[in-house]
């Protein structure tokens, strides 16, 4: 039968699942173009990912769907090249000779190559060869792994370590004596290549120790060690043991018991709870858990060596249901019940005052009753209670001292009598409500209220009675502002203090309410009264006047502006006027006026001093001129109407010709020039050319309305009546 010859990636192919294979010709890996295939054994078959021409039956194929004829340039080279990997059953000695065993550790390989630099023999093809070392040195062993596919080698450098003997030594010193609580280093000396491990763990030359005890070191190189060893201990004669802990119920006391030897004295720290911190078994009655520490004066440098023990408190009993307070009141008859059962113990055992040993006691009368709970631990706690049955209630509240009158702001004390508990009723209380005795400070007259209850909890009948305590104004005293006069005049203080009964006294001693003085001075005066002590002062000067009064002044249109040059060392008042129609006055110190029309006007300035009636005036002449000065002043002040006016009430339109153009704003003066009033005008205004004014607040009177428009301003009197 012919044969045939096909070509196949071997990632496709399984050699063990070719069937009717008559004859393997060729086996090769998949080189680079041009590169020439490598030709195997027919027996290799373990080599793997190969590709192969093999000869099949022409009646059947490979039996296997998945495969495809193909051509060898179509094949990828996705066979997995081999990795060389070993190791060595020992790698050092400290002399020769030495056997080694290698372990070949490599992948997708099928030959080995092995070099052993020293070693005998000194190559092998073996897989795991055995080789001998008899001389010393650092020596180098390389291995190839090959396959179809390539090799790959590995070299380790000084893999095997043979020395001549050990050639080096340790030494860590002689022994440390160190105080308690230094520390010392130890040193095992620099060995080159060589490698430390110290008893402690550590992997260094060097060491730092700070306890007492023995330390060892080996180091090793070349498959040598050595070793040494060394003790630390402290340097001190003088022992301390502070005892075994103990635990204690709290408030029990702890006989500590150390011992000690070699000291000078001792110190127990804390002191806290210690009968003596100075001797060496002292009593301990801490109030919770304490570490004491017990230290041993050596008298040598090293100063002292310590102990230490703990007194640890056993929890103490809480009795969550047991009252606090130290007196409980009950109603006459009621029954009261005690639960001493506590809540962090189990099986407890009780004691009562009444030799109860129940968790409870019912109480009915009046006394004071014990209970003694002790836990497992053996610790007892004792708790006390006075109960008082309340007879009937007879509530009655008083006041301090009889007072029941109160300065506003000041406080008084209220008292009840006759319950257990109390609770007031009433605005002014100051601190709780639920005392017998608060105090109060009300803003007016106020009653107040108060219950009193008697039994625990407030469960008996309860009782109220009720006090009324009266408000008094504060005194008021004031002396008023301080004065200036004229000379060869007297002046009056009255310190008078209404609706109270004061006691004055001035700084010279005097003491009525009322004092007139005629010398320049500070008066002061104190007034005690029963709401406190008042004080106040004034300053009382007389002088006599001497001013020359005088001004300048500036006109502008309508308006005149004047500037007040009175010269004085008083104070003075002063009055304008303007010397219009209507006899306009002005109390300014520089005053403006608009008039209403030009003219000539006397103008007058008077200035008189505070409190005296001498005064002095200066007159001047003011001409005003004609407001229209223009034909086209006339003519713009036409064709704007103001109306009604007069007003009555402080309303008006202001109307305007469209041809004026657009108005801006208008400002409203009175007849001092002094603005009272501006606005914007808006584009509504302009359209309809009028606005109203409406200022209701101004007082009768003339007022000026300036109009200003882009290129001018239109000047109009308004009176209001």
């Amino acid at each position: 039968m012919e044969k045939s010859k096909l070509l196949f990636c071997q990632k496709l192919i399984n050699l063990q699942n070719l069937k009717n294979v008559t004859h393997i010709d060729i086996m090769f890996h998949f080189l680079e173009t041009g590169q020439q295939k490598n030709t195997l054994s027919t027996t290799n078959l373990e080599a793997g990912n190969l590709m192969m021409n093999y000869t099949v039956n022409a009646d059947n194929d490979c039996g296997l769907p998945s495969m495809q004829k193909v051509a060898a340039s179509d094949c990828n080279n996705s066979v997995n090249p081999p990795l060389a990997r070993f190791e060595a059953d020992v790698r050092e000695s400290c002399n020769a000779p030495l056997r080694v065993r290698f372990n070949n550790t490599s992948r997708n390989a099928i030959s080995y190559q092995w070099t052993f630099e020293g070693g005998t023999p000194n190559t092998s093809t073996e897989k795991n060869p055995t080789v001998n070392y008899s001389t010393a040195g650092n020596f180098a062993v390389t291995l190839v792994a090959t396959s179809g596919v390539g090799s790959h080698t590995e070299t380790k450098t000084s893999y095997i370590k043979i020395g001549n003997g050990i050639d080096y030594s340790v030494d860590l010193g002689a022994d440390k004596v160190i105080c308690q609580g230094e520390s010392v280093t130890l040193d095992a000396g620099l060995i080159d290549n060589a490698t430390y491990e110290w008893s402690t763990g550590q992997m260094t030359q060097t060491i730092t120790v700070q306890n007492a005890g023995t330390y060892s070191v080996t180091v090793k190189r070349n498959g040598c060690s050595a070793s040494d060893d060394i003790r630390v201990s402290y340097n001190t004669t003088a022992t301390v043991e502070a005892g075994q802990n103990q635990a204690i119920c709290k408030g029990e006391r702890a006989q500590l018991r150390a011992t000690a030897t070699g000291g000078t004295s001792y110190r127990w720290t804390p002191s806290t709870g210690l009968s003596d911190p100075t001797i060496l078994n002292p009593i301990a009655t801490p109030s919770e858990t304490t570490l004491y520490t017990l230290e041993v004066m050596t008298g040598s440098d090293c100063g002292a060596v310590k102990d230490s023990v703990l007194v640890s408190i056993k929890d103490v009993l809480e009795l969550p249901s047991f009252p606090t307070e130290e007196e409980i009141y009950i109603c006459e008859n009621d029954v009261f019940f005690i639960d001493a059962y506590p809540l962090n113990a189990t099986n407890p055992t009780f004691r009562w005052s009444n030799r109860s040993t129940e968790p409870y006691l019912e109480i009915t009368e009046s006394g004071t009753y014990w209970v003694e709970v002790t836990d497992p631990n053996f610790c007892t706690f004792r708790d006390t209670v006075t109960v008082i049955a309340t007879p009937i209630l007879n509530v009655e509240a008083s006041k301090e001292e009889g007072q029941n009158t109160v300065c506003l702001g000041n406080t008084i004390q209220l008292r009840a009598t006759g319950a257990a508990y109390y609770e007031w009723e009433g605005e002014g209380i100051v601190n709780e409500p639920f005392v017998s005795n608060p105090l109060v400070s009300p803003r007016e007259t106020t009653t107040f209220l108060v219950t009193g209850y008697g039994g625990f909890g407030g469960q008996c009948e309860p009782k109220t009675d009720t006090i009324t305590i009266f408000v008094k104004e504060l005194p008021v005293l004031e002396l008023g502002d301080d004065v200036k006069l004229c000379a060869e005049t007297s002046y009056t203080i009255d310190a008078t203090v209404d609706n109270s009964t004061a006691v004055y006294t001035w700084e010279d001693g005097s003491n009525k309410a009322q004092r007139t003085v005629a010398e320049n001075g500070t008066y002061k005066v104190e007034a005690v009264t029963d709401c406190g002590v008042l004080e106040d002062s004034i300053k009382v000067t007389f002088f006599e006047p001497s001013t020359l009064a005088d001004f300048d002044f500036a006109v502008v249109g309508a308006q005149a502006m004047f500037e007040n040059k009175t010269q004085s060392e008083y104070e003075l008042e002063y009055t304008w006027s303007f010397g219009d129609s209507l006899n306009t006055t002005s109390p300014e110190q520089n005053a403006v006026f608009v008039y209403s029309k030009g003219g000539t006007y006397t103008v007058t300035l008077t200035a008189k001093a505070t409190d005296c009636e001498a005064q002095v005036s200066v007159q001047k002449e003011v001409t005003i001129e004609d407001f229209v000065t223009g034909i086209e002043d006339e003519i713009r002040a036409k064709k704007v109407s103001l109306y009604p006016n007069p007003s009555t009430e402080g309303n008006s339109v202001l109307k305007w010709q469209s041809d004026l153009g657009k108005a801006t704003s208008f400002v409203i003066y009175n007849t001092l020039g002094q603005k009272v009033t501006s606005q914007k005008v808006n584009q509504a205004d302009n359209q309809n050319a009028q606005l109203n004014i409406a200022v209701p607040t101004l007082p009768k009177g003339i007022y000026i309305i300036m109009l200003s428009f882009e290129n001018y301003t239109v000047q109009k009197k308004w009176v209001i009546e």
